[in-house]
């Protein structure tokens, strides 16, 4: 008896024990509950909020999952574009059907893989298409939703015709005028060629130092008129990257070795250091010719006599580029006015009082191309010390099949 009564106190002991445990965690499940519920309650009052503001907003909105197909367009998708939410949502971006499709397929499969490989922000120009058939041009800036699953895109589109078309009437209008501008500059070098040559007579010391003037001031104004047309070239998009590869020691030497004349009127040293590691670059070297002479030009310009310019070529491995460092002993940039350094038309005002000659529009050509060659620049500066150039371009550059392509920059 005294066993069988022990043996219920123990169970009746492990029973209570149980009974209690489950209260707990039944009290534990609760309480996880309500503050998940609070969570669910808080994020969905979160999405509320977002999605009110998206559908208020005037610029089309619209999310895609990672296959590019619609789950939500906002209200002003309808009326800048014509088509119905329930037209869109289930569609894929590249439909023929859709505002889309104006690209081919691939183009929206390696847009689709650049999001998802280089977010968290994705920004790009497009030309679409309305429900009425009207076309446009839409700036698209697409942002990857972190943690999101599945993996979801936020895509925000602002249409821009107006001012495309615009600056693709002012690119037109600077290219006309640089092109008529380009045959009476041809017709004064001929002519200066000939008078030089004693064509029409003998010439005096006084009349060559003139001509010699009319010269210089002929090929800066020739220089000026094609600097305006490659950055009006440029600012359309207007250039196809032609990449190829290109023994880049003897490269530097041959660009480095045409302004040592230049260099040696000014009495300023032309130094080259090219790392003979430096295996074939694979770019565009017509694009690579006009960044360096534009970094050359500026670096001789605002180098004073007896001063150095330095040219060196690294392969920088870490990083998977090609270093190329124009570094010069000239007037510097001041401290307040380095944040505009590639703005166009941008000249330092100390730079300004060593040459009145000069247009401010070297650098904003260079970032430019490079944003092209897919590399990146750099600076580092001191006034009275001189000026560091640093460009770094990748070991290999894709050709890319997507641009809005016509012409050659360096083929005018």
């Amino acid at each position: 008896m005294p066993d069988s009564l022990t043996f219920v106190s123990v169970l009746a002991v492990v029973f209570f024990a149980v009974a209690v445990a489950a209260f707990y965690f039944a009290f534990f499940l609760l309480a996880k509950y309500r503050q998940a519920l609070a969570v669910d309650r808080e994020q969905a009052e979160k999405i509320k909020d977002l999605a009110l503001g998206m559908d208020n907003a005037f610029d089309t909105i619209f999310i895609t999952d990672e296959t590019g197909e619609f789950v939500y367009v906002n209200k002003a998708f309808k009326k800048n574009t014509g088509f119905a939410g329930s037209e869109v949502v289930g569609q894929k971006s590249e439909s023929v059907n859709l505002w889309g499709g104006m690209d081919p397929v691939i183009f929206y499969e390696k847009l689709a893989d650049e999001a998802v490989e280089n977010g968290p922000v994705f920004s790009g120009i497009f030309k679409n298409k309305k429900k009425n058939g009207d076309e446009y041009i839409a700036e698209t800036k697409i942002v990857k939703i972190s943690g999101s699953r599945p993996l979801l895109f936020v895509a925000v589109e602002r249409d821009i015709t107006e001012s495309y078309e615009l600056d693709k009437a002012k690119a037109s209008f600077v290219s006309l005028a640089a092109h008529q501008l380009r045959t009476p500059l041809s017709i004064i070098r001929w002519h200066t060629d000939l008078l030089r040559g004693g064509s029409y007579g003998e010439i005096s010391n006084k009349q060559r130092n003139v001509i010699e003037k009319i010269e210089a001031t002929n090929n800066r104004l020739a220089d000026t008129i094609s600097l305006m047309l490659n950055i009006s070239r440029l600012e359309m998009r207007n250039v196809r990257v032609k990449s190829e590869l290109i023994d880049i020691e003897s490269f530097v030497r041959e660009v480095v070795g045409a302004y040592k004349n230049s260099a040696n009127e000014r009495g300023i040293m032309l130094k080259v250091q090219v790392n003979q590691s430096l295996e074939k670059l694979a770019t565009d070297k017509g694009l690579l010719r006009l960044i360096m002479e534009n970094l050359l030009e500026n670096a001789i310009k605002y180098t004073p006599s007896k001063g150095l310019v330095s040219v060196g070529v690294v392969r920088d491995d870490e990083n998977k580029c090609v270093t190329l460092q124009v570094k010069d002993t000239g007037c510097g940039i001041p401290d307040v006015e380095k944040d505009k350094i590639f703005s166009k038309g941008f000249r330092a005002s100390n730079a300004m009082a060593v040459s009145v000659n000069g247009t401010g529009l070297g650098l904003y050509l260079v970032k430019h191309i490079l944003e092209l060659l897919g590399g990146e620049i750099d600076f580092y500066s001191a006034v009275g010390q001189g000026t560091v150039i640093e460009v770094r371009l990748p070991c290999v550059i894709e050709n890319n099949e997507r641009a809005q392509i016509s012409a050659d920059l360096h083929e005018h």
